[in-house]
């Protein structure tokens, strides 16, 4: 399974002079398509997988990992979210910078780049459901690749682009499978087990796999 990578709008917990700050990275609310990530053990999965994450404590900006690592950082599982404890390196100065922002306010989002591990398709939400995934790596974002957001620069505007193109295909899907899924329940419910139903059927499962494969 690729990489994943997940938006969110974390909170900054501790913040303290010459401490690393400690941020909520992950919860389990759906996302905006409707994926859940169980933060810790649950009955089909262990939750996060962080032993490789803590062993490195990768955190990017912007998914790029070309650039040199920004930061010393652990994460831990607390009830139903994941704090990241990350320490800055202040002999860069873009690393630095980015420290000041978070603990002024002016950044607020992280990205956390994962491995789903255990999962199911189609939960009631519309997304997936992840009971297991191990944490790849933690960046720092500017703003969400979610259409109608902005970007840092040129060099991620053709990205912005495609993720607001694939985000409208997404919605498009999902909004066409709900009405199919409709007319395939209400020709159930009148037994009506005709070539129509089994075509429809076949036209979920097409969907079905578009989705996943975006």
């Amino acid at each position: 399974m690729e990489t994943r990578r997940k938006l969110f709008t974390g909170k900054v917990l501790e913040a303290e002079k010459g401490k690393p700050i400690v941020a909520v990275v992950s919860t389990k609310a759906p996302d905006l398509i409707g994926d859940v990530i169980h933060q810790g053990p649950n009955e089909n999965g262990k939750g996060w997988l962080l032993d490789d994450f803590n062993s490195r404590g990768r955190v990017y900006w912007m998914h790029d990992p070309l650039r040199p690592n920004l930061a010393k950082a652990t994460a831990r599982v607390d009830g139903d979210r994941l704090l990241l404890s990350v320490q800055f390196d202040h002999g860069d100065d873009f690393a630095r910078e980015l420290d000041r922002k978070y603990r002024e306010g002016y950044l607020t989002e992280w990205s956390v780049g994962f491995r789903p591990v255990k999962w199911e398709e189609n939960n009631e939400h519309g997304g997936w459901t992840i009971y297991e995934a191990a944490l790849d790596e933690v960046s720092a974002v500017n703003q969400g690749m979610h259409p109608g957001t902005g970007v840092i620069s040129k060099a991620y505007s053709d990205y912005a682009d495609a993720a607001c193109e694939m985000q409208t295909a997404l919605d498009a899907y999902e909004k066409r499978l709900r009405e199919i899924e409709a007319a395939v329940m209400r020709m159930e419910a009148k037994h009506d087990e005709n070539l129509a139903a089994a075509r429809l059927r076949a036209m979920v499962d097409e969907l079905r796999g578009r989705r996943t494969s975006a």
